[in-house]
């Protein structure tokens, strides 16, 4: 499938997971705000952050009439108030942040009863970086579930979309192949 129609469903698997609104959210990465503006528009008290102040000039001019608040932090150096919200969302930005970090501020600022949801890539076996010469920077999927449980979550649902994955890949190298030359 088209790398849009991938992250429509990625948008649709995220929407059927949250709290009804008004709950309050967290988004780990806002990137260029997409997601944090639809939040913010189906009634959502969202904040969104990135350590980019790019990304948050770009998130402020896209944003909406209900515009989310969008911060300038990385999760480990964020100073938000304690226990206010009902969901922490990772979605493509759990790779990037040590598990004890999401641990330990998902402890702190979640709500009694609150959720993580992560919708992230992870490595379902260790890749032998001496053998391969590769070095991935996704957390071994194992590894990051065991460290999220011994932190005190459950695992409420799993859903693997692996086998979608690949495809998708081949259509982005196909289409890059293809405008080659315009993209260099």
């Amino acid at each position: 499938e088209a790398v849009d129609q991938a992250q429509q469903r990625s948008t649709e698997l995220l929407l059927a997971r949250l709290p009804s609104p008004p709950a309050n959210l967290l988004e780990i990465g806002s990137g260029l705000g997409t997601t944090a503006n639809l939040l913010s528009s189906r009634g959502y008290n969202i904040t969104s952050m990135t350590p980019d102040s790019s990304q948050i000039e770009v998130a402020k001019l896209r944003s909406t009439q209900s515009a989310p608040l969008f911060v300038e932090s990385s999760l480990e150096q964020f100073e938000g108030q304690d226990g206010v919200f009902d969901t922490i969302i990772f979605q493509e930005s759990a790779q990037y942040i040590d598990p004890l970090d999401i641990i330990e501020q998902s402890i702190r600022l979640l709500r009694s009863g609150g959720e993580l949801l992560i919708l992230d890539e992870f490595l379902l076996r260790a890749i032998n970086k001496e053998k391969s010469g590769e070095e991935s920077g996704l957390h071994l999927k194992h590894d990051f579930m065991a460290q999220i449980t011994r932190g005190g979550f459950d695992l409420l649902e799993e859903v693997d979309l692996s086998s979608g994955a690949s495809p998708t890949l081949a259509y982005l190298l196909r289409v890059i192949q293809l405008h080659y030359e315009k993209l260099s």
